[in-house]
């Protein structure tokens, strides 16, 4: 029996123990640090015991669209976390995260980097948004932007 639930994740409407599994899918990327720690104890007060919690998250760090050392978008990708405020580093530094936070446990990570550039794909919006906030930012021009942007749909 699966059961969705959308909610804030300092408030959780359920009892204690109430979840034998708890998906953060793309989420806690875009929680600010500062209160990662409130959201993973109500996490912890909401699963069963022996419960787990599964996070998907980007791997921003080894993340990339370039196809070769000076390619462009790499400066452009590195640019985009930055300017959206995300923590490169999140999910690499986010088993001890969970332990510090009272987890008892934490199994292996696994980051997978390879990033699609299908135009129906996640890594294509990404790297849209990336091309529009360097432009926006004045980085490089709008003729520069422009030719991302048309190299992206190619």
């Amino acid at each position: 029996n699966i059961e969705y639930r959308v909610c804030g994740g300092t408030e959780i409407p359920a009892g204690d123990g109430s979840f034998d599994c708890v998906v953060l899918w793309t989420t806690l990327s875009h929680i600010p640090r500062a209160d990662h720690g409130a959201v993973f104890a109500e996490i912890a007060r909401c699963l069963a015991e022996g419960g787990r919690l599964v996070v998907f998250d980007n791997d921003l760090a080894g993340c990339s669209m370039a196809s070769g050392q000076f390619d462009l978008f790499k400066v452009v990708l590195d640019h985009f976390p930055q300017a959206w405020g995300a923590d490169n580093y999140l999910m690499r530094n986010l088993p001890p995260a969970l332990l510090q936070a009272g987890f008892a446990r934490t199994d292996l990570l696994h980051l997978h980097t390879v990033v699609g550039t299908d135009q129906r794909s996640y890594g294509f919006k990404v790297g849209m948004r990336a091309v529009e906030i360097y432009g926006k930012a004045g980085i490089i021009s709008p003729a520069l932007t422009q030719a991302l942007r048309d190299e992206l749909t190619l």
